[in-house]
């Protein structure tokens, strides 16, 4: 969890408001919106994992939540995760997946509403809840792989398909220089997986462009968010030292 002024009042509030409800496996409900809060990694989206079923479920409205001093970040991705009933489940998926808070507080929502060992007592929740959320959550993690695809160097340890490949790759570095041209910069070198690096003959240099499809997202703490946002400059250090330097290159350098 993270502990701010404004992560401590929505908690508070939170309390307030889910205090006495419980779940449908007789949990007190407030415990819900803590473990989902607690998969966030910034202030705005703790805030709304704490808050994400305050307008849909109790007497709380977003000019409320506004009047309380919560930003419109906050308001915005609250309005959009509360569910109109007269709008079909994955309609109002869609919806969510559009906003980037909404999208990554529904996700933690919808994978603790998916730990079935909760319902092990009621087999018709069971049931329809393995109906439900599947096709849910695909939704959402296709929209994240996208969003990430766009602008933003993947985290080391990301697992991708090139296109017109046939074998998964692993990110293990950035802005990689080949030795057979030293004109050349490519946004990423990799391994194969599940293998791994075997042997210089065996790595991959490739562009972002190339990307077909992300297996699975890398892990990425706040140091290498960091380390992300400082690669533009890398890139311009590089092109510094070599002026002949061609940033981009359709091909794939590829001894795989």
């Amino acid at each position: 969890m993270i502990y701010t002024n404004n992560t401590e009042k929505a908690m508070k509030l939170a309390f307030e408001k889910h205090n006495k409800m419980v779940d449908k496996a007789g949990i007190p409900y407030i415990i819900h919106p803590i473990l989902v809060a607690e998969k966030m990694d910034d202030e705005d989206s703790t805030v709304v994992a704490l808050l994400h079923d305050v307008v849909e479920d109790t007497d709380l409205s977003i000019e409320d939540i506004k009047r309380m001093g919560f930003n419109e970040k906050v308001t915005d991705a609250l309005k959009v995760l509360s569910h109109d009933d007269n709008v079909e489940y994955l309609e109002y998926i869609k919806q969510v997946a559009k906003n980037d808070i909404a999208k990554k507080v529904k996700i933690a929502d919808i994978k603790h509403n998916s730990d079935l060992t909760r319902l092990r007592n009621n087999p018709e929740l069971i049931e329809k809840f393995s109906q439900k959320y599947p096709p849910a959550l695909e939704i959402l993690e296709s929209q994240t792989k996208k969003d990430t695809m766009r602008g933003k160097y993947l985290p080391i340890g990301t697992i991708v398909l090139l296109k017109g490949g046939k074998k998964k790759i692993m990110i293990t570095g950035y802005c990689s220089v080949p030795n057979s041209n030293q004109s050349i910069l490519f946004d990423y070198s990799g391994c194969m997986y599940p293998e791994g690096f075997l042997s210089n003959t065996q790595t991959a240099l490739f562009n972002h462009s190339q990307i077909k499809e992300i297996i699975q997202i890398g892990y990425e703490d706040d140091e290498a968010k960091e380390f992300n946002e400082r690669i533009i400059n890398m890139i311009q250090a590089i092109k510094d030292f070599n002026p002949q330097i061609v940033e981009k290159k359709e091909d794939v350098e590829t001894l795989i």
